[in-house]
């Protein structure tokens, strides 16, 4: 029994988890596959604010209640909300600073039981601002909606496996906190080591084989660089016009060995199966789970990104961090935003991420 026990133990505390992103009316949630997750109001009077409620999966972390509001500059405002006033500083709140995204955040760290129980008691949170003074109802900065917020908190409790635990945001119980299951390891990846040598032009011969590789169809296949990765190898980017959008530009990627131009192929994109479900159930952009749009490479960590935005607000897509390893492309890290309603990239949840060593 005692050795049963022990197994059963032993199964709790390397539990999977998996990422994971749904939709509970008014609100979304996401975990990743260390079971941190996040909650957001997507639907909201306007786009000017929204609440993000986030907890990491480590069985000890508390919560953090967000309140962001888009704006270039600096902002005057207040908040109103029919439950306890204490989560935010009531009356006149000012001289925040704008992040890198246009945003002002608001944070309050409390007890996970007490904004569990703010959610409960508050039907929606509005914002005001001063200078000029906004107080009319149909001029607010923004308005709130928490319906569907608990029922997001309630799942995060399930994929964290804290229901019943004193440490649950709203399926509490007397489970003690050192009871619960520490978060998954991640994933390892190794990078390639990158090379010193100088990068050549590319041979005009691959045009055609990029072509190839943009879509059925592409005729205008554009080089636009060529990248050293590991030593002896390079990676040339080609711009496919005819499969790309306002949106999002698709690029096809050639990976060359040194001086052997006849041998060019496509670079491996190894896909965990956590991120290739998400991509291959998006209906946004076409359905190439290879394809890379609007790619950034940095050639000192060897870590290509790729951003797949979904309409010209760029409020909704994915962003996929490849690190090449010398045989292959893998995901350091993937984010998506499903739902367009104004959530800066910036702020789209982590759905999958691995440790770069």
């Amino acid at each position: 029994m005692r050795i049963l026990l022990a197994g059963a133990l032993a199964l709790l505390m390397v539990a999977p988890a998996s990422a994971q992103v749904r939709k509970f009316k008014d609100w979304l949630a996401a975990c990743d596959n260390q079971r941190n997750c996040v909650a957001y109001s997507w639907n909201r009077d306007s786009y000017n604010a929204y609440l993000r409620i986030q907890r990491d999966g480590a069985p000890s972390a508390d919560a953090r209640l967000t309140l962001a509001i888009s704006s270039e500059k600096p902002v005057r405002f207040k908040v109103e909300a029919a439950a306890d006033p204490s989560l935010f500083p009531p009356g006149e709140i000012a001289d925040l600073p704008v992040d890198n995204d246009d945003h002002i955040r608001l944070h309050a760290e409390v007890p996970a039981e007490k904004i569990a129980a703010w959610v409960r008691n508050t039907g929606k949170l509005k914002v005001y601002q001063f200078d000029p003074p906004i107080f009319d109802e149909d001029k607010k900065l923004d308005g709130i909606a928490l319906n569907g917020a608990l029922e997001a908190l309630a799942w995060i409790d399930a994929q964290q496996l804290r229901a019943g635990s004193e440490t649950a945001f709203v399926r509490r119980g007397k489970k003690s906190v050192a009871l619960l299951p520490q978060q998954p390891a991640l994933p390892v990846i190794t990078p390639a080591k990158p090379g010193t040598e100088p990068v050549p032009k590319p041979p005009p011969e691959l045009v055609a084989r990029a072509n190839a590789l943009c879509g059925r169809g592409s005729i205008d296949a554009d080089h636009k660089k060529t990248e050293r990765l590991a030593a002896g190898q390079l990676l040339l980017s080609f711009f496919c016009g005819q499969h790309s959008g306002a949106a999002g530009m698709n690029h096809a990627f050639l990976l060359m060995p040194d001086g052997k131009p006849k041998v060019a192929a496509k670079p491996r994109f190894v896909l965990p199966p956590q991120v290739a479900r998400h991509i291959t159930l998006r209906n946004k952009i076409p359905q190439n789970k290879d394809a890379v749009w609007s790619p950034e490479f940095n050639p000192a960590t060897l870590m290509l990104t790729s951003i797949s935005i979904w309409r010209a607000g760029g409020d909704c897509g994915e962003i996929i961090k490849w690190v090449w390893t010398g045989r292959e492309f893998q995901v350091a890290e993937f984010r998506a935003m499903p739902e367009c309603e104004g959530l800066p990239p910036s702020d789209w949840p982590v759905l999958y991420s691995a440790q770069v060593k």
